[in-house]
């Protein structure tokens, strides 16, 4: 029986699901963290169940993995789980976004970490008018759409990760909670020959965070 094109699609998300979650495991390990799969919270057979679960020593981390474009169910369902996290008194909760591969013909030496300077200079604007105090950590996870060299500038967009850490403030004495989260973003960026960024527009999607 020839399988339909939707359980093909159906597959491949689970392919791609299952290849980020090795990925983030052996990150998770590799920085010695003990890391669990699937734990329901509480210890219910029925209660609600993190992706991954990470310990080392009294830090935990909640790990929520997320295809990229996944239905609004699946929004739902991170929603839901960012809630008992916090309720658990589980300080850390990241949703990692699993994109599809994309094809490049080439990348730009250096890009993450001229994105992420650009960013921490000029704090965008889709993310500012959310989260005033937020504070960028790291960009990652680029995926390029476009990429054009010219004789003294270089043109690319994409899409990729970013790494917050978001500040909620305590009053006077600064005890408020900070939050660290990742986020999706696009860009399009133009670079100089010394492979500077010069302009920029980047949207920031925080949707995740309301919904």
């Amino acid at each position: 029986m020839t399988p339909t094109l939707e359980a093909v699609e159906t597959a491949k998300l689970g392919y791609l699901r299952a290849a980020k979650l090795e990925q983030v495991v052996k990150e998770l390990e590799s920085q010695g963290y003990a890391v669990q799969l699937e734990v329901p919270v509480g210890g219910e057979p029925n209660a609600p169940r993190f992706d991954i679960l990470a310990q080392r020593g009294e830090e935990t981390l909640a790990v929520e993995i997320k295809v990229a474009g996944a239905s609004k169910s699946s929004a739902e369902q991170i929603a839901h789980l960012r809630k008992v996290a916090r309720t658990q008194g589980i300080k850390e909760f990241q949703v990692v976004v699993a994109h599809p591969p994309q094809t490049v013909v080439a990348e730009v030496e250096g890009l993450e970490a001229e994105l992420e300077r650009f960013l921490i200079e000029h704090m965008p604007e889709s993310l500012l008018s959310d989260f005033p105090q937020a504070r960028i950590e790291e960009v990652s996870n680029l995926g390029l759409d476009e990429l054009t060299v010219g004789t003294d500038e270089i043109n690319v967009a994409g899409d990729g990760l970013i790494a917050v850490t978001l500040v909620f403030d305590g009053g006077e004495e600064r005890d408020g909670l900070d939050i660290y989260e990742r986020f999706p973003f696009q860009f399009a960026a133009t670079l100089d020959a010394a492979r500077r960024i010069i302009a920029a527009n980047v949207t920031v999607d925080t949707s995740s965070w309301w919904e």
